[in-house]
């Protein structure tokens, strides 16, 4: 764990057009162990348990691993605590003293401070193309007179997902001269011993994928 520069962006995470991935947890002090948590993090020579603390976990495999991650751990209240992992595009090779666990294995090391092998986290991902290779299957940016005498245009539109698909519920889309940015969110159940990180990406760039077109010739 630590933070230094990122190696150029090639992989799955490249090839989806993914900036990151992220899962937040919120969980109950009492399903989760706090006591080895912290001596783990004060063993690696991070804090234990401050107000918030964020750490770069790099990765160990960086010719197979396109991706580090940024993991961050605070108190929400007196009760229960946060927990992020977000998955950046971008492997970041160890340096000689990097202490574990690397980027590739922190969800499943994570799991093992959790009471059970499950738990619900709220997933974020970012998603983009280049406009000159999709678009926007609803018809963006779209020209409008809302004020009198001011030129407008809609370029975003927000969508609800009620069937949740692979858990996601919302998709926010914006179309730019130059990109097409896809913001996915919703609420998935991970086992942290099965866990696969490029089966959450290949389900949130089905679903990305699903809402543009392969741009048709001008």
């Amino acid at each position: 764990m630590s933070a230094i520069e990122q190696s150029e962006k090639t992989g799955r995470f490249a090839e989806a057009g993914c900036t990151f991935l992220d899962f937040r947890f919120h969980v109950a002090q009492s399903k989760f162990k706090l006591s080895e948590f912290s001596a783990s993090m004060e063993s690696k020579g991070f804090p234990s348990f401050p107000p918030r603390w964020t750490v770069t976990c790099l990765t160990q495999f960086p010719e197979k691993t396109d991706y580090h991650v940024h993991f961050s751990w605070y108190g929400a209240d007196e009760e229960n605590l946060d927990l992020s992992v977000s998955y950046h595009a971008g492997s970041i090779p160890p340096r000689q003293d990097e202490k574990e666990p690397y980027a590739e294995q922190l969800m499943h090391w994570l799991g093992g401070f959790f009471a059970g092998n499950s738990a619900n986290a709220n997933i974020q991902a970012r998603i983009g193309y280049a406009a000159t290779l999709r678009e926007s299957r609803f018809l963006l940016p779209m020209r409008v007179s809302i004020i009198s005498g001011v030129e407008t245009t809609i370029d975003g539109i927000s969508i609800d997902f009620p069937s949740r698909p692979s858990g996601i519920d919302t998709a926010r889309l914006t179309v730019s001269a130059k990109n097409i940015a896809i913001i996915l969110t919703g609420v998935v159940k991970l086992t942290f011993d099965t866990f696969d990180v490029f089966e959450q990406l290949s389900n949130a760039s089905r679903l990305a994928l699903s809402l543009t077109e392969v741009r048709r010739s001008l």
